[in-house]
C-alpha cells in the first residue's frame, strides 16, 4: 500500500506515518500543503489517501471534490478533530463524489479503529487490482458472454448454499473481460431485454451441467430492471426454463434495490408471478435506498442481499452496524434469507458472525470463476487459503 497523509499538524503526521507503517504501509508520503499533494496524486499511484477536514486554504470537503474530479480510484480515510456528525456528514459527502471512503474517524487516532479502516482500504485495493480490464478496443461482434459464479457460503457448516451468476465477456483469443463492453450494445429497452432472454438460455444452460453433477444449491440471476416493464418477463423466464426442462425451483431471480420501477403495484405483480412460477425473488444491494421495509413485507421476496457498502461501512460507523442488526431482526420476522455481499477480510467475516448473519459471498472465501471451479464446502474460520479452485 502507498498512501498519502494530508494534514496541517506536522506532529500528528508523524503519529499517522507511524501508525500506516506498523499497518504495513510499503511507502507514505506526508504533506501539509494542499498543493503538493494533489501534485504528488498526478505523478505517483496512490492506494490510499488520508485526509484531515478542518486546514488552511482549500479545506478537506474541498480536498474530496478534488480527488473526485482527478477520479482518484484508490481508498480514502477521512480523520478529524471535528464532532462526530460531522466526519459522519463528510464520509457520506465522499460516497456521494463516488469516492472509496473507506473510514471516517475522529481524533485523536483509536489504533483499533484505524486497523479496521485500513483493512478495508487494503481489501478494496486489491479488489481493484483483480478486476478484469474492459475490452475496449474489441469490436462487441467479437466478445462472447460467459458467465462466472460467486459462493454463497453458509457460516454455520462451510457448506455451498448458492452462487451468484455474474456476466463477463471473452474473446477470439480466450481473454477474459469484465461486462461493460457487451452491455453497451443494449441501447434501448427491447435490446436489453432480448440481451436478458439470450443471457438467461446460458445461465439455464450451466444450470442443468451443475445439476447434473450434483450441485442442488440456489444459483441467482441478476436482472436489469428495465425487463420489469415487459408483461412477458415472467412467461419469458419460465419458457426458457421448460425448454432446458429445469425445476424453477433454486433459481433466485435477483432485483436491484435502487433500479426497482416506481410503479410498486406492477412490482409486486412481476414478483407474484415470479414466485407461483417457483421462482425465488431476491432484493439485491439493500442499502438504504429506494427501498423500504412496507415493500419487503408486500413483496414474495425470498432473500435479501446487504450491499457491500453496507457491510463494510459497518466496520467503521456504528450507526451502520445497527442499521444491519436491525434489518437481519426484521428479516427473520418476515421468514427471508439474508446474505451479507463483498465479505473481503477476517473483520467482515467476524461482525457478519457478530450480528447474526449465517451466509456470507465476497473474495475472503473466493473470487468469481467458471463453474467448474465451484467446491461443495468452504473454510470459515482460521487463516486458510480461500480460493474457488
Amino acid at each position: 500500500m502507498r498512501a498519502l497523509l494530508l494534514d496541517d499538524e506536522r506532529i500528528y503526521l508523524e503519529v499517522a506515518k507511524g501508525c500506516l507503517e506498523a499497518l504495513g504501509a510499503e511507502e507514505i508520503f506526508a504533506t501539509s500543503n494542499q498543493s503538493e499533494a494533489t501534485e504528488y496524486l498526478r505523478k505517483e499511484d496512490i492506494d490510499l489517501v488520508m485526509t484531515d477536514l478542518n486546514m488552511p486554504g482549500q479545506d478537506g470537503l474541498g480536498f474530496l471534490r478534488t480527488l473526485a474530479q482527478m477520479e482518484f480510484g484508490g481508498a480514502v480515510i477521512i480523520v478529524s478533530g471535528e464532532r462526530s456528525s460531522i466526519v459522519g456528514s463528510a464520509g457520506a459527502i465522499g460516497d456521494r463524489l463516488g469516492l472509496n471512503v473507506c473510514g471516517a474517524l475522529r481524533k485523536p487516532l483509536d489504533p483499533s479503529v484505524l486497523k479496521s479502516a485500513y483493512e478495508l482500504a487494503k481489501a478494496s485495493v486489491k479488489q481493484r487490482q483483480n478486476v478484469e480490464p474492459v475490452a475496449k478496443l474489441v469490436p462487441n461482434g467479437q466478445l462472447t458472454p460467459v458467465y462466472h459464479y460467486q459462493p454463497q457460503i453458509d457460516l454455520r457448516t462451510g457448506d455451498l448454499i448458492g452462487a451468484e451468476a455474474l456476466l463477463r465477456a471473452i474473446d477470439q483469443k480466450g481473454s477474459l473481460f469484465g461486462p461493460s463492453e457487451m452491455l453497451d450494445t443494449a441501447e434501448s429497452a427491447y435490446e436489453c431485454f432480448a440481451l436478458t432472454e439470450r443471457l438467461f438460455e446460458i445461465f439455464c444452460s450451466d444450470i442443468v451441467q451443475l445439476r447434473n453433477k450434483g450441485f442442488s444449491n440456489r444459483f441467482s440471476f441478476n436482472v436489469d430492471a428495465v425487463n420489469l416493464e415487459f408483461p412477458q418477463f415472467a412467461e419469458m423466464l419460465m419458457e426458457a426454463t421448460s425448454r432446458h426442462k429445469l425445476n424453477t425451483k433454486g433459481i433466485v431471480i435477483e432485483l436491484t434495490e435502487s433500479q426497482l420501477p416506481n410503479d410498486e403495484t406492477w412490482l409486486l405483480e412481476v414478483i407474484a408471478r415470479l414466485s407461483i412460477a417457483g421462482f425465488e425473488v431476491a432484493m439485491d444491494d439493500f442499502s438504504t435506498g429506494a427501498s423500504n421495509f412496507s415493500l419487503l413485507r408486500a413483496g414474495a421476496f425470498e432473500e435479501l442481499k446487504l450491499d457491500v457498502g453496507l457491510v463494510q461501512s459497518s466496520a467503521i460507523d456504528i450507526s451502520t452496524e445497527k442499521y444491519i442488526a436491525n434489518t437481519i431482526q426484521i428479516a427473520n420476522e418476515l421468514k427471508m434469507r439474508v446474505v451479507a455481499e463483498g465479505v473481503e477480510t477476517e473483520g467482515d467475516l467476524h461482525r457478519m458472525k457478530q450480528l447474526g448473519v449465517t451466509c456470507v459471498q465476497g473474495f475472503l472465501f473466493a473470487k468469481p470463476a467458471a463453474s467448474r471451479h465451484l467446491k461443495m464446502n468452504y473454510f470459515t474460520d482460521g487463516n486458510e487459503a480461500r480460493a474457488a479452485s
